[in-house]
């Protein structure tokens, strides 16, 4: 059985493949992957189970958001990738452009949500 944090991190490695695959951008850097990996089994229960709750946005199943309750200066991934609210050239606010601007469908969240095994 996979745990939370299995979970966690397939749903992620499966995010950045497809915005590596549509976008050429690293959604995810082994530094992202490995802090996720220290996480311990309970924060990253609670951050599975918000993201298989509140699905709809990219922002709603960002490990990071949720796991620092939207407080972007405590953030690991803006402190490696710059904080995505505050600078222009931060890899996620990059990531959300191209995806605006993209005709293809932004990320299939519940497709993701169920190969990660999240939700059913």
């Amino acid at each position: 059985m996979l745990t939370s944090k299995d979970k966690l991190l397939r749903f992620l490695q499966l995010k950045q493949d497809i915005i590596k695959k549509r976008f050429k951008i690293n959604y995810m850097l082994k530094a992202d992957f490995d802090e996720v990996k220290s996480w311990d089994e309970l924060d990253c229960e609670i951050t599975v189970s918000n993201i298989a709750e509140d699905h709809e946005t990219d922002e709603e199943t960002c490990a990071w958001c949720i796991i620092e309750e939207m407080k972007c200066s405590n953030c690991g991934y803006g402190k490696r990738n710059k904080i995505c609210t505050e600078d222009d050239s931060a890899r996620y606010d990059r990531i959300q452009r191209k995806m605006k601007s993209s005709i293809v469908d932004s990320i299939p969240i519940r497709t993701l949500l169920k190969k990660s095994r999240i939700i059913n």
